[in-house]
């Protein structure tokens, strides 16, 4: 995939703010010991593993991408 496509970014775009709801829920847990996705979705376990599941993939995925980037510099 090319990056200067409209899909790449928006791809980039979607990984980033998966990644970034990830980390303000760690920064909770590590602050208050709240965790934000267990509060909305306590009533549902496999929603909050499938939430945990694709922060953790689209985390994966940024570090991937982040290699492909920094070596088509």
């Amino acid at each position: 995939m090319e990056q200067n496509k409209p899909e790449f970014k928006l791809l980039l775009l979607l990984l980033l703010m998966i990644s970034a709801i990830g980390a303000i829920n760690w920064g909770l847990i590590g602050i208050w010991n709240f965790d934000l996705v267990l509060y909305f979705f306590s009533t549902k376990p496999v929603i909050i593993r499938s939430i945990y599941i694709a922060i953790g993939i689209a985390g994966s995925i940024l570090m991937l991408l982040l290699g492909k980037l920094q070596l088509n510099k």
